[in-house]
């Protein structure tokens, strides 16, 4: 990830970055990346049982972290502009809630009883939402930012000390939550076939890419066949 070049034609990796897929389709393989980068964002925040959990963003990322965080028997809310998505996410996240950006201080203070989630994870990668997320979180909650942003985040310090908050960054996932996400998938806990809503062939690419990104496609996660 330090380097540009994904998207070449070749490219070398050390044998110690590559990883064994042996039992799952090309489909699972393809998709273990996105997914870890949600495991790693609910281990860093250490997500229990006990624990609710808000997910803000309902993009492949965000839906990563849904389905991890789910895994741990969390109570789990899901966050986004798009209604379509959040429907996704009741049916694919098994979520136990889901608010539509508008009304949330008031929805999330309803859902918890006033408490807010004692974990908030932002996977948006917007500013606004990442600046707005600290007012979502339960006193000596943690809120994580794994979206990110080239530019600044700022909070008021008194909010941020009010409620003893910790603050995380989760980036990229190991090595050890590839291996989760495979086995997972290889036990038949985690179906990722609904989560792959586009595809085309390889030739077909560069016509279908610019209706991929508008948000009338309804893309989840689109995938390249060779």
């Amino acid at each position: 990830v330090h380097l540009d070049g994904g998207m070449r034609e070749r490219i070398s990796v050390p044998i110690s970055h590559l990883m064994r897929t042996e039992g799952l389709s090309l489909d699972q393989a393809a998709l273990i990346e996105p997914l870890a980068i949600g495991t790693h964002g609910v281990k860093r925040a250490n997500v229990t049982s006990k624990d609710t959990v808000l997910v803000i963003g309902a993009g492949p990322i965000g839906l990563g972290i849904m389905v991890c965080a789910k895994v741990m028997g969390a109570t789990l809310i899901a966050m986004d502009t798009n209604v379509d998505r959040l429907a996704f996410c009741k049916d694919w996240a098994k979520v136990d809630h889901t608010i539509q950006v508008g009304e949330e201080l008031s929805d999330l203070s309803a859902l918890t009883g006033g408490e807010f989630p004692s974990i908030v994870l932002d996977a948006t990668g917007n500013q606004e939402s990442m600046t707005n997320a600290f007012h979502m979180v339960a006193h000596g909650g943690t809120l994580v930012y794994v979206g990110l942003i080239q530019g600044e985040i700022s909070f008021r310090d008194s909010e941020f000390h009010k409620r003893e908050l910790t603050l995380m960054g989760s980036r990229n996932a190991t090595k050890d939550d590839f291996n989760e996400v495979m086995k997972q998938i290889s036990d038949g806990g985690l179906d990722v076939e609904p989560y792959i809503t586009h595809r085309c062939r390889f030739e077909e690419l560069i016509r279908e890419f610019q209706g991929w990104m508008h948000p009338s496609a309804k893309v989840i996660k689109a995938m390249v066949e060779l």
